[in-house]
Parts: structure tokens; sequence; C-alpha cells
């Protein structure tokens, strides 16, 4: 145990000589999850520390419009209450909630102009939904170079050990970040292991404004398990996956499954949705039988295929108690068709 808490104490006294080695501005990005939590209140509490406290962390939530309902739910009242504590306390921390451009957005790209759902060789998700809205923020924010806060851990798997090697600029903790010069990404927890995590989350140290037991309550659902976050490197506390639920890079989404099992059914229609999407992507019939730069080959979904999806998301939509497509996103799918068809 002493080890473990001399690992946390050597992430909170590196992120407190970070802050206090200059003035280049500090964001957090945060996604509700439990190292995104764990860092922030490892973050908070370094804070506590400082005597002086020259320049403000905004929290960076990137809202893609198709979160699980429930998580965004969870990350959305959480943001709250850390915008509260962190007044009261003195503490100069802001947060911000981040979006895709309506061009770029999930159902825009799809539904309005054909693009069949993400796949790992074709995977126009992820900088479009999650990159770009907080890379736009933070170029918008500061023309000086900044730091990035991220909760990624070199534990988290052999992928993710792979990348941060490949990225690695000083230390364990400091990486360069792809595609943005300006930025340097600092992970003060990347040595951590996802036990150490855990135990933190469940020390004194972390802030009144995080829900820990309600964390563990989704995590518990998302694996499927009721596991109390305490066990020993157990593989179902490695898991849950806190994402978009309309993902189909996966083959199953595993996480909405188990969701729906243990205590969220009101994910029952989206999970069909998406079971649904995933079917159709193959099917070749429904696309176009070019690509829109004149290649043979499979192309944008035709009109109709289109037509239908919309059709089968809107009665998704009645049996859920979310809205799951926005008015905008409307207007511009109809704008995108008119296009296409024009």
């Amino acid at each position: 145990m002493v080890s473990r808490a001399r690992e946390i104490n050597a992430a909170i006294k590196l992120i407190r000589d970070q802050y206090e080695e200059d003035d280049r501005p500090w964001y957090l990005g945060f996604s509700g999850g439990k190292d995104s939590t764990a860092l922030y209140a490892a973050v908070y509490y370094a804070m506590l520390g400082i005597p002086h406290l020259h320049k403000s962390i905004v929290l960076l939530y990137c809202d893609t419009g198709v979160e699980i309902p429930v998580i965004a739910e969870y990350v959305k009242k959480t943001l709250v209450r850390i915008k509260k504590q962190a007044k009261e306390d003195g503490i100069p921390i802001e947060t911000k909630i981040v979006s895709p451009r309506v061009d770029d957005r999930f159902f825009v790209k799809v539904i309005g102009k054909g693009y069949p759902p993400p796949t790992n060789k074709f995977r126009w998700c992820t900088d479009r939904l999650r990159v770009d809205p907080v890379r736009r923020e933070m170029q918008t924010a500061s023309e000086k170079s900044s730091l990035m806060l991220l909760g990624t851990r070199w534990e988290e798997s052999p992928e993710r050990a792979r990348t941060l090697a490949r990225f690695r600029i000083k230390g364990r903790c400091f990486f360069k970040q792809a595609g943005n010069a300006n930025t340097i990404i600092f992970a003060p927890l990347a040595n951590l292991s996802t036990k150490q995590i855990w135990e933190f989350l469940h020390s004194c140290w972390i802030p009144s404004s995080l829900n820990v037991s309600e964390l563990v309550s989704l995590y518990r659902a998302a694996n499927g398990e009721m596991c109390s976050g305490r066990c020993q490197d157990c593989p179902k506390c490695k898991g849950g996956r806190f994402g978009c639920w309309t993902c189909t890079v996966v083959r199953k989404d595993r996480a909405v499954m188990n969701m729906v099992n243990y205590g969220y059914p009101h994910l029952g229609p989206l999970l069909e949705f998406r079971d649904w999407l995933a079917v159709l992507r193959n099917q070749t019939h429904l696309r176009y039988k070019r690509h829109r730069n004149g290649k043979e080959g499979p192309g944008p979904f035709t009109m109709q295929t289109r037509r239908a999806i919309l059709s089968r998301l809107k009665e998704t939509e009645e049996q859920s108690p979310w809205a799951l497509l926005q008015p905008i996103e409307v207007q511009y799918i109809k704008k995108c068709w008119e296009s296409d068809i024009g």
C-alpha cells in the first residue's frame, strides 16, 4: 500500500511542479470515465497545495451527440458539481462542453451524406467527432503553446502502450499530439495500474463533486457484473467503454448490451438500431456502385437507404426517453439530400 501511495504522491507532485513551471494554458480532457475522473481528482488535490494559482484549467468534455445517454447525463451533472465546488474553494477550474460541427456529426454523415458506419479500416469518426472539436476550442482560446492533460495510461492496452511509445517525448508522462505541434500531452497518471486508479478513487483525496459510487455503478452495469472496483486487477474493472452508442467499430457493443440487462432497459432500442446499422453497412446493394470521386466500388448509401435509416432512427427515438437527432441535424440532412439529388 505504501508503494501505491508513493505513485499517487509522485503524480500529484509532478502536476504541481508542471503547473508552477510556466503560464502555458492547461486543458483537461474529461470523459467521465475512471481515468479522467482520477486525473481531475489528482489535479484538484494538487492545486489545493499551490499557494499562488496563476492560471485556470479548462475541463473539456466533448459531447459528440451520440454519447451513451446515461453516461452523458451523468457527466453533465458531474460538470455542474465540479464548477460549483471549484468556485466555492477558490480553485480556478472552468468547465466547457464542446461538440462537432453540424456537418461532421454522426447522423449528418451517415444519413445526410451516405457515409457507411465506421469500421477499423474506415474509422472516419474519431477525428471528426472527438479530436477536432477539442482542437478547435484550444486553438480558438489561445495562440500559445498549451498543455493537454489526459488520463491515458500505459497499462490500458498493448495498442495504447505502442501509441504512447511512438509519441513519447520526455520521460513516461509527456507526449506529442499527432497533427498538432503546438500542444503537448501531459499524462501524469500514465504509470498507474488500473488497481491503483480504483484505489485512488476510493480514497479520502477525492473532491466531493465526484460521485464515485455512481461511477462504480455505471461500470458495474457496463461490465455486466457487480464488481466493487476494489478487486485485484479484475478484467471486469479494466473493461467498460464510455463511448458512442452508435459505435460499429467494435463487433458487438458489450457495454450497452450489459447496461440493457443490468438496470438500463431504455437503451434497448438504441442497441437494436446500432446492430441493424452495422448489418446494413455490409449490404453493398444498398450503396451506390461508385465512390464520390468516381472510382468504382461501394460508394455512399443510396437515397432510398438513407431515408430508411432516418425513418428507423425516428422510430427508435419514439421508443426511448432521449432525443437522438437534433432539429439542426435534420435541416442539414435535408440540405445534403437536395445537393445530391440536385
